[in-house]
């Protein structure tokens, strides 16, 4: 037995061992390179576990990796002509890019800089400042994937710096240096929690856990230092980077189960890319439309036109919610894709796309692959969980009328498609349920079919109504979210539970679906593999001919040709 038990624990250890650390950038100023405050530079710095950086490893232990970029003197995105490291080196939006395309993979980056940009030398406004570490965060959600890699782009944390000390004035030194700074650096904190709200970036005032205590009025003690390191660490943690899967509502699954992450089977195939010789359709917007429906919010979308589209003939039509992730060009759907390559090979019809994203009040930040899809900052939860017909009049009533003026789309409802991931595809399914003589198709992929808002009552819903036109393809994988709260089991929390209790009602009712089970995470990868097959499914009665000297049909789909 004995032996056993030592078996298994070095099993244990081994995957925690190859477990891959979350990686943090730390990249700021002297604060964070840990400065000894000395009122008569120069100076030295602190130890490892004195300086911020290190107590927030330390806090935070093995799971995480902790990388110091922290340099003197170095600003936002101002030069500073009079220091002995000149110019663009000092400016920290000129090095953020290559500093952090040097340590991808990167989880996060931890932003705290500004006090430098607080001197006269400069002549910056607190609103100036503020732009400077927007610019920073706008940097870091467009990073793209490094230098010859493909890495996603990391989560920021913007630290607002302490204010400056009133004893700052007196030195001989750092008195002259930030002559009329203190003031300035009190009036940041309101303007860096905007620029992080605008950016998508999380925040913390770093004043309202220390202050600029050492001796010199600009620098920390040793112990403010730690104190921040560790306050740091807990809004990390709140973050719950480290998680293996986190659904759209916060909650997070259970763990998984050993061996390699459910998720790195899945790939997308030849018909996810952009291939040379097929033509390209092109994206339209962004548009804004108003709503009734929710009033006070908007939705943004961008309409998919493929090459082939003639505005002579009636085409079909196919919507995607959180339009911002079916149509990312680095993202795991790439849903442009699918339909150049499909449409082309006449696999699929030809068919208009449009990508919306949730409703926003206009002062709120749009999603996207940079920032997030939206459950805290936009009417998401609420238009996509909630299981009535208010989204599915969004769809119809507002959206609708507005393609019908612009493009040629069929009147024809089993010629509209809807589809959606996670909470867009129960709200998909919802436009679908709520006005099946507009939308008779439905692409679900890993579907919040759960107790978000009530959505676990389709498969009831489903069996006690008469059969609905509606055609489905559900995909879900075994690893989805679990429905493991805090140690307790909630059936209605399940999503995968919950998805195969709508595909056994749909099928018992007799409805045209179909559904493959991955053992995926919740999340993405597995549906966008099978995208192209979901697709090619749902859209499988095109009309064709079977007229063996029809060299049209025969061949590729071209696109059309303009004329004047």
């Amino acid at each position: 037995m004995k032996k056993l038990l030592c078996i298994s624990t070095l099993l244990a250890l081994a995957g925690s061992c190859f477990a891959e650390p979350v990686r943090i950038v730390a990249y700021g100023d002297s604060i964070t390179y840990g400065w000894i405050p000395n009122p008569n530079p120069p100076s030295t710095r602190y130890g490892p576990d004195d300086r911020w950086p290190g107590a927030l490893q330390k806090e935070l232990g093995d799971n995480y990796q902790v990388i110091e970029e922290g340099l003197d003197g170095r600003t936002t995105d101002a030069r500073d002509p009079g220091s002995p490291i000149s110019g663009a080196q000092l400016d920290g939006s000129a090095y953020l890019p290559a500093c952090l395309a040097s340590h991808l993979p990167v989880d996060l980056v931890v932003i705290m800089l500004g006090t430098n940009d607080l001197k006269p030398v400069f002549n910056r406004t607190p609103l100036r400042i503020a732009i400077g570490a927007a610019h920073l965060i706008d940097l870091v959600n467009n990073l793209n994937g490094g230098v010859g890699t493909t890495y996603k782009n990391p989560k920021v944390l913007l630290i607002c710096p302490p204010p400056l000390n009133p004893q700052i004035e007196k030195g001989p030194v750092f008195g002259e240096t930030f002559k009329g700074g203190l003031e300035k650096s009190q009036k940041l904190p309101e303007l860096y929690e905007a620029a992080a709200k605008m950016g998508g970036a999380e925040f913390l005032n770093a004043g309202s856990v220390i202050s600029t205590d050492g001796v010199d009025g600009l620098h920390l003690t040793a112990d403010s230092e730690r104190k921040l390191g560790i306050a740091v660490a807990a809004k990390v943690k709140e973050m719950a980077l480290g998680q293996a899967s986190q659904t759209t509502s916060g909650q997070a699954s259970q763990p998984i189960p050993p061996g390699p992450n459910p998720n790195s089977q899945y790939r997308l195939g030849p018909d996810s890319m952009a291939q040379e010789a097929v033509p390209k359709g092109n994206i339209r917007g962004p548009y804004a439309l108003p709503s009734k429906v929710y009033p006070g919010t908007q939705h943004t979308y961008w309409v998919y036109v493929p090459a082939q589209y003639d505005p002579e003939i009636p085409t079909a039509l196919m919507i995607y919610q959180d339009g911002q992730a079916f149509k990312d060009q680095q993202g795991d759907l790439r849903a442009q894709n699918v339909m150049d390559n499909l449409i082309y090979r006449r696999e699929i019809p030809v068919m208009i796309g449009v990508f919306i994203n949730p409703g926003r009040k206009p002062d709120q930040p749009e999603p996207s692959p940079q920032t997030s899809w939206g459950d805290d900052t936009t009417n998401r939860r609420t238009e996509y969980n909630t299981p009535d017909d208010k989204y599915a009049r969004v769809i119809t009533e507002e959206l609708m009328p507005v393609l019908y003026k612009e493009y040629n789309i069929s009147k024809d409802p089993e010629q509209h498609g809807i589809g959606g991931s996670s909470s867009g595809a129960i709200a998909a399914f919802a436009v679908a349920w709520e006005r099946p003589n507009d939308f008779r198709k439905v692409l679900s992929n890993v579907g919040s079919f759960v107790d978000l808002r009530g959505g676990y009552v389709y498969p009831e819903r489903v069996l006690a109504s008469e059969k609905k036109p509606i055609r489905i393809f559900l995909c879900d994988g075994r690893n989805d979210n679990r429905g493991t709260r805090n140690g307790v089991y909630d059936a209605k929390l399940d999503w995968f539970l919950q998805n195969v209790r709508l595909m056994k009602a749909l099928a018992q009712k007799g409805y045209d679906v179909n559904y493959s089970w991955g053992v995926n995470l919740h999340g993405q990868k597995f549906g966008g593999a099978i995208m192209p097959d979901m697709m090619r499914w749902l859209w499988r009665d095109a009309p064709v001919s079977t007229d063996p000297n029809d060299m049209v049909e025969r061949g590729f789909r071209q696109p059309v040709t303009k004329t004047n």
